[in-house]
């Protein structure tokens, strides 16, 4: 059960970021290693967007607060589990882009 949970975290996670990618959104610290969750910036606000996306009933990244992070501009944490689908990461990804 554990393995198989944690491939597929790793899978969607993959997928995930090469939606996003796909999709024109800046993916951060590629070379890292990751399980479950990944890091983009964007030209728009983290909390803007989120709102946004809300609107589509997709819950959205955790914003990173610039008050830590200054440096790395507008920022937010993703996050993929068993339970994401393909279809909610392509939405996703396609309205983050917007």
């Amino acid at each position: 059960g554990l393995k198989e949970l944690g491939k597929q975290n790793l899978a969607k996670t993959a997928y995930a970021v090469e939606q996003f990618k796909k999709a024109g959104v800046k993916v951060l610290f590629e070379g890292a290693p990751r399980f479950n969750e990944f890091v983009v910036q964007t030209k728009a606000d983290a909390y803007a967007i989120n709102d946004h996306l809300l609107k589509e009933q997709i819950i959205g990244g955790f914003p990173v607060l610039k008050k830590f992070y200054p440096e790395l501009g507008n920022v937010s944490l993703w996050c993929c589990t068993e339970l994401v689908t393909r279809e909610a990461i392509d939405q996703a990804a396609k309205a983050v882009a917007q």
